[in-house]
């Protein structure tokens, strides 16, 4: 070990170069600081630094979040707690075990209303889609695109599916039985979870607008 040269010791030991090692650092610190609440001290600096790049009396915040390219303002806050841990979901979930078993459930369907969502990438963009059917006869489809591949996931366009069909659902009357068919086990799971994660805010408006038609039709009874 005595005759062995330190970069050598460094990839045995699993450790970046030590240039890499400081920006790696440098980069996880200004996440850290762009992703703080506002009722952190150090929010407003770093917002102001964000604003614009000034040509004097820079300070390593102005040096670290435009060299990131960081913007407070568009970056995710994921909240410690959404629900109480008595929260339950106002509608039920099923997950068949296979594909064949959701397309014979799917035939036996007899709710009568049922909408199908979809969120999906193409020409490296993400869209979202739903399709009302009410006595199985086509009323109504909505459609969304996010934005591109760099900036949202699929799995928030299967999210906003699910917020497409409760506004396709709002314009229905006299509602007593809803099914919305998803194809994301991940979607289903986090609609009926109080858990936290990533793109929680928007299930979080499917949950608020599922209240609303919940008020607004008291017999709905709803399956995804």
């Amino acid at each position: 070990m005595n005759t062995t040269a330190n970069d050598i010791l460094d990839v045995l030991s699993n450790l970046l170069p030590f240039h890499l090692l400081v920006e790696k650092h440098r980069h996880q610190a200004a996440l850290c600081l762009t992703t703080l609440p506002k009722s952190h001290p150090l929010f407003k600096p770093v917002a102001n630094a964000a604003l614009r790049y000034v040509k004097r009396y820079l300070t390593p915040l102005h040096y670290m979040i435009h060299e990131y390219k960081l913007k407070p303002t568009q970056m995710e806050k994921i909240e410690a707690t959404r629900q109480s841990n008595k929260w339950e979901p106002g509608f039920a979930t099923r997950i068949a075990g296979s594909k064949e078993v959701a397309e014979a459930e799917d035939r036996g369907d007899r709710a009568a209303v049922q909408i199908y969502t979809d969120g999906s990438g193409l020409g490296g963009k993400i869209g979202a889609s739903a399709v009302l059917f009410r006595g199985g006869v086509e009323k109504r489809q909505l459609r969304y695109c996010l934005g591109t591949m760099r900036r949202h996931t699929v799995y928030e366009g299967e999210c906003v599916g699910l917020v497409l069909a409760m506004e396709l659902l709002r314009q229905e009357r006299g509602i007593e039985e809803v099914s919305i068919c998803v194809d994301s086990q991940a979607a289903i799971r986090a609609a009926a979870s109080n858990k936290r994660g990533p793109g929680h805010h928007i299930l979080d408006e499917f949950h608020r607008q599922h209240t609303s038609l919940t008020g607004k039709h008291q017999n709905m009874a709803m399956l995804i």
